[in-house]
């Protein structure tokens, strides 16, 4: 640590983002949450504190974007053998069976022309929509998901309120990570857009704000107040999500207004999202 002190700054900054880019495109980032042990911020796995009941009952909204994995994963992948090496080398706890599994529950749409991760667009590679897809529910759906579960199962009283966002924002990257945000703070970089666009977006700030002030998030009626009740997230096979602008593709220069907000089953990727729902230790330990 003292020598660490003595060096400049801007040292520092350039070592760590030589190491940061050297495995940036195989998305195994260097700098990672740490399991720290009895005492630590982080004092056990996050799958092991779900299970054991030992975490903070507290109200959650939680959620997550369709297309989660379209800024991490490459986009000229094109093999079959490219989509496997990606996650061998990604999660090398996976066994040669677990690939074996991850490759029937997405099918290659280079071998099987139903697959539905078949790639129309221009300028993608043949397993992109697949990478994609299976990185975003590994990354950040399905744990989303296991979230809202857990907690639901856990805590009656402190409620779970689960969303979905589907806003196309862009051709290539469709509802991206990070994509909700500008909707969720009632930016006029989406709200002015268009009409509808304007209304997903009051929409998503009502429940926001409300749900900050009360834990509810129909609680503020507000300028918003006709919207759809969003109900609390109920594990198991009758859990329900608030999905937001299904069907819409202004922002990527099309005409579709879609579905401002609906409440829908929790069914959307079951079976991918199992998948890593099984293998969870393998990623957290």
């Amino acid at each position: 640590i003292p020598a660490l002190r003595l060096l400049p700054t801007s040292r520092i900054k350039t070592a760590s983002e030589a190491i940061f880019t050297k495995y940036a495109l195989s998305i195994r980032w260097p700098f990672q949450p740490v399991i720290d042990g009895p005492g630590g911020m982080i004092p056990v796995a996050p799958i092991a504190a779900w299970r054991s009941g030992n975490h903070h009952k507290i109200p959650i909204l939680t959620g997550f974007n369709t297309n989660e994995g379209a800024s991490f994963v490459p986009w000229s992948l094109a093999k079959p053998a490219q989509f496997t090496a990606f996650f061998r080398t990604m999660l090398p706890g996976l066994t040669e069976e677990d690939l074996r599994e991850l490759d029937r529950v997405y099918p290659d749409p280079v071998a099987d022309p139903t697959s539905k991760y078949v790639e129309h667009r221009r300028n993608l590679g043949k397993q992109y929509k697949r990478v994609e897809q299976a990185y975003a529910h590994f990354a950040y759906i399905a744990p989303v998901r296991q979230t809202a579960r857990y907690a639901a199962e856990a805590e009656a009283e402190m409620p779970v309120y689960l969303y979905h966002f589907a806003v196309s924002c862009s051709v290539n990257g469709g509802a991206d990570h990070g994509n909700h945000s500008s909707f969720v703070t009632y930016s006029r970089q989406v709200s002015a857009m268009s009409r509808t666009l304007d209304e997903i977006a009051g929409t998503m700030h009502a429940y926001w704000s409300s749900f900050v002030t009360t834990g509810d998030p129909n609680a503020v009626k507000g300028r918003w107040g006709t919207r759809p009740e969003w109900p609390r997230y109920v594990s198991g096979e009758q859990g329900k999500k608030m999905l937001f602008g299904d069907g819409n593709d202004e922002i990527a220069g099309l005409r579709n207004k879609g579905i401002v907000a609906q409440v829908v089953d929790d069914v959307w990727a079951k079976e991918e999202c199992g998948y890593w729902w099984e293998r969870t230790e393998k990623s957290e330990t």
